[in-house]
């Protein structure tokens, strides 16, 4: 089984569709396209932000 078919397994038809359409419009690889997905969905969940330090003042 090649990756493809995988992934296309996994996905479903429709949005497979949907992320080779995003991957030839945008010249992406379908690779860059999902990580992108997921990082923009955990930082809409507050994941990947810096985190401030607070607490201890300088003297």
């Amino acid at each position: 089984m090649k990756k493809t078919d995988r992934i296309n397994f996994r996905l479903g038809p429709d949005l497979r569709d949907a992320l080779q359409s995003y991957a030839h419009r945008y010249d992406r690889s379908e690779a860059d396209v999902i990580r992108e997905a997921v990082w923009q969905l955990l930082e809409s969940k507050g994941y990947g932000r810096p985190k401030v330090k607070g607490g201890k003042r300088k003297k």
